[in-house]
């Protein structure tokens, strides 16, 4: 007699899920670390806020600078 598996999906431990995130040692001033320590959600929390705000910010301003005509160098 043939037995059939459902498909399981693979259990879960706790903690929040894989989101590819890559840990790397920074090295900051220590006003900075104080300033990273104070931010909500903390220093990791707070450095993807500023990257990605940054990222949005340059982004941006790339797109004005290719728009610009007569720029080029």
């Amino acid at each position: 007699m043939p037995t059939h598996h459902a498909a399981v999906p693979p259990r879960r431990g706790p903690g929040r899920p894989k989101l590819g995130v890559v840990a790397r040692e920074v090295t900051l001033l220590p006003r900075h670390w104080e300033w990273l320590a104070g931010q909500a959600g903390g220093a990791s929390m707070a450095l993807r806020r500023l990257v990605e705000q940054a990222s949005r910010e340059a982004s941006g301003a790339d797109g004005a600078r290719r728009a610009s005509p007569g720029d080029e160098a």
